[in-house]
């Protein structure tokens, strides 16, 4: 079964691209760094993703989403989100 077409309107609402979802989420259980442009709180709820967790950044301004996760790049992972028995 294919996926609904990206960016699909339903209800007269652009629908989530569910691969994004899975990207996202995926990138965040691998204690990927993240960041979203804009309003991305329908994006998180739907990955799972507490916004307020560490190496999330969500901003309207993209110079500052860029910086923030540029500078969160450097540590390659974020520890901080997971106890230490799971890590």
């Amino acid at each position: 079964m294919r996926d609904a077409k990206p960016g699909a309107v339903a209800g007269g609402q652009p629908t989530l691209d569910s691969r994004i979802v899975l990207l996202v989420n995926e990138a965040y259980r691998h204690a990927q760094p993240i960041a979203g442009l804009a309003d991305t709180r329908a994006l998180w709820a739907a990955a799972g993703i507490d916004p307020q967790a560490p190496g999330v950044f969500s901003e309207t301004d993209g110079a500052t989403a860029v910086s923030a996760l540029a500078e969160q790049l450097g540590t390659h992972r974020v520890w901080e989100r997971f106890p230490a028995a799971a890590r």
